[in-house]
């Protein structure tokens, strides 16, 4: 399994956030395959700078195109080093221990809770609560 690191425009990557993108068309210049991870990360093309705001999704299927010479119908439209990559919510498991033992600065793992699982608001706020009052009781003791 690899992550790749993507720009995403943020009117692409607003639809992929809020769950109604499910597929993603890209050249296919890393060698894509079902199982690999897809970090999209927000790209501002005016400032020219990350938003800070991210996802990541599970490749589950990768149609390759192969051009318009000799193809089936349902590939004539990607062309050739071009795939579409069907993805899904990267599943991740994140226990109270978990969030204990993380830091402000590594928070951004925690993150994935909440931009890969929309409905699960709440737990996302309550472990940044959580990091936020552990890193203030840190500060008190020292």
């Amino acid at each position: 399994m690899t992550v790749h690191e993507l720009k995403s425009w943020p009117e692409f990557f607003e639809a992929v956030w809020r769950g109604e993108k499910t597929a993603e068309l890209r050249k296919n210049d890393r060698g894509f395959k079902v199982g690999d991870v897809l970090r999209l990360r927000e790209w501002e093309p005016n400032t020219q700078m990350y938003s800070g705001r991210e996802v990541r999704r599970e490749v589950t299927h990768v149609m390759h195109g192969v051009g318009s010479v000799g193809a089936i119908a349902p590939l004539k439209g990607i062309g050739h080093g071009y795939c579409m990559l069907s993805m899904r919510t990267e599943i991740k498991d994140v226990t109270i221990a978990d969030v204990l033992s993380t830091t402000k600065e590594q928070s951004h793992v925690l993150g994935y809770v909440r931009l890969d699982c929309t409905q699960a608001d709440y737990l996302y706020q309550w472990a940044l609560n959580l990091i936020m009052a552990k890193d203030a009781l840190e500060q008190a003791n020292k």
